[in-house]
């Protein structure tokens, strides 16, 4: 579920998502979190993760919140979107969450991340656990509560892993519950100037300017002066 997302710029990443994946592969922390300032990419990254894991068949679910106002979207209620997501992907997981929406009415957060999640992605029995990418975390008001539910299933991560994307590292910023859930951090920094000149370099060629003229190289170097190396 998500909004129109910017597009990734081929390779601008590379490092990142090799490090990033190694990290998913190698580990069997529940939660890998990438955080980073407001414009750093943060969201244009995990949706190319999120398009390379569901090619490979790993995906479970992605959720866009900046994408849709969530001020009165509480944690049941996020947690059945993902579980609408898990079953528009994997329909063999259908009667799992068929039978959560029969008995999760009115039971604890902590029971219906087990029966909306767990329970139809073990029925799967897949060889590698399928990954839920949840965006914008930060933008999401009740985003610390769904946090102090987690650790319930941090043995789990056979079976799911979660990549979350913060402003801030969660883990510093002391986010109630945060030290009980099995969590891998890791710093987004901006695009190297190389990649973003290249980028200007590609994409001014196609603008059709009014005089006719081209962006010239001195104009090139500005821009990338300018952006600091930020994907906007």
């Amino acid at each position: 579920m998500s909004g129109k997302q910017i597009e990734y710029l081929p390779n601008s990443r590379k490092l990142d998502v090799e490090q990033l994946c190694e990290q998913e592969s190698n580990s069997t922390d529940l939660v890998l979190c990438v955080h980073g300032p407001a414009g750093i990419g943060k969201s244009t990254l995990v949706g190319y993760l999120s398009d390379q894991f569901r090619s490979a068949d790993r995906l479970a679910a992605s959720i866009f919140l900046s994408a849709f106002r969530t001020e009165t979207f509480g944690p049941e209620t996020i947690i059945k979107m993902i579980a609408h997501e898990i079953g528009s992907i994997h329909p063999g997981a259908i009667p799992k969450i068929v039978e959560a929406m029969d008995q999760c009415h009115g039971t604890s957060l902590e029971n219906h991340l087990r029966k909306y999640i767990l329970e139809p992605l073990r029925s799967l029995r897949r060889p590698q656990p399928l990954i839920i990418i949840i965006d914008a975390m930060d933008e999401w008001h009740d985003h610390p509560t769904f946090i102090k539910a987690l650790p319930l299933i941090n043995s789990e991560s056979s079976v799911v892993k979660f990549i979350l994307t913060d402003r801030l590292n969660p883990c510093a910023s002391r986010l109630p519950g945060v030290d009980e859930v099995s969590i891998y951090t890791y710093a987004l920094g901006p695009i190297s100037k190389e990649v973003i000149k290249a980028y200007f370099e590609k994409y001014l060629e196609t603008v059709p300017w009014v005089d006719g003229r081209k962006a010239s190289p001195p104009d090139v170097e500005k821009l990338t002066e300018l952006s600091g190396g930020l994907p906007v």
